[in-house]
């Protein structure tokens, strides 16, 4: 029996696995040479060199955030921004203070301690979002929409299983 029939059979995803162990082992942004430099949490620089962002990577996850806040606003006002998914904020919270010293690195803003809007609804009731605490990291079920949040954009590179 080859290989691949007995991955398949404890349904071990082979395509998954090559991705993984190709993403480790690509040089990073930035000209990198070692894998083992790859950070999570890094600033995204735009073409002309300056920083625009802060680049966060995990293994099925890339997204920038953006080094400034759009302001406070309710949902319908703030659903026009690309605004994080859940998934991303429970990144922020795994990274926070990664990245709030890279938001100070790149000249950006810290992020505040407050309630950010995320664009996933909460299953609790249908005039509930999910919301973020920026300071914290952790997630709140029960915000109604017409009450004013902040607003952080958070630009996805990719969108494997957000």
């Amino acid at each position: 029996m080859k290989k691949e029939e007995i991955l398949k059979q404890v349904n071990f995803d082979l395509n998954k696995a090559k991705q993984i162990h190709q993403w480790l082992n690509e040089a990073p942004e930035g000209g990198a040479q070692a894998a083992e430099t790859r950070k999570p949490v890094s600033i995204h620089y735009d073409e002309d060199g300056n920083p625009d962002g802060i680049l966060i990577q995990t293994l099925d996850e890339a997204f920038i955030l953006a080094l400034h806040d759009e302001g406070e606003m309710d949902y319908e006002k703030a659903k026009a921004y690309e605004l994080p998914t859940a998934k991303q904020a429970h990144i922020y919270g795994a990274y926070l203070d990664e990245i709030n010293e890279a938001l100070d690195e790149a000249g950006g803003d810290r992020l505040e301690e407050d309630w950010y809007w995320t664009k996933t609804p909460s299953a609790i009731h249908v005039t509930y979002q999910l919301v973020f605490n920026g300071t914290y990291g952790y997630l709140f079920h029960y915000y109604y929409r017409y009450i004013s949040n902040r607003v952080r954009v958070s630009l996805a590179l990719n969108t494997a299983n957000s």
